[in-house]
């Protein structure tokens, strides 16, 4: 009979763990973005900018055409590579973000990252007007919205 007692306490104990209220401070922080597959990537970062304000739709996986998610607001829509990747990022992730923002007929273009970009990506994104995000805003955001 005690054992049947011990039972029901360690399920109402479960329950009670189970049913308690996750901390409201943020769940996320930039060393679980570190760990994230390039498809989780992407996946946070559209509901990073749908936290932002705006409408979020990933683009098919492969064949995206260097555009992984798409934001809009306002009638402005945004063109986003998202790169979780643990070296710099090259000036290619930029050359495939003009070529998307061409084949989507988009208002601008993006690379978010988890890292930083090379002396290479950020001269090319200056003078094709690319936008560049790196780990730095990335810290800023999550602290913010998450």
């Amino acid at each position: 009979a005690n054992r049947k007692i011990d039972e029901i306490k360690d399920y109402e104990f479960e329950q009670q763990i189970l049913l308690q209220r996750l901390p409201s401070r943020s769940e996320v922080s930039i060393n679980d973005v570190d760990l994230m597959t390039g498809t989780e990537f992407e996946l946070f970062i559209a509901r990073l900018f749908e936290k932002m304000g705006y409408d979020s739709q990933i683009t098919k996986g492969s064949g995206d055409q260097g555009i992984d998610v798409i934001a809009q607001r306002s009638g402005r829509r945004l063109g986003i590579q998202a790169k979780c990747y643990g070296t710099m990022i090259s000036n290619k992730a930029v050359q495939e973000v003009i070529a998307g923002i061409q084949f989507y007929g988009l208002d601008k273009g993006i690379v978010v990252t988890n890292n930083l970009f090379t002396k290479s990506a950020i001269e090319l994104a200056q003078a094709a007007g690319v936008v560049l995000l790196d780990r730095n805003w990335l810290k800023e955001k999550i602290s913010e919205l998450f």
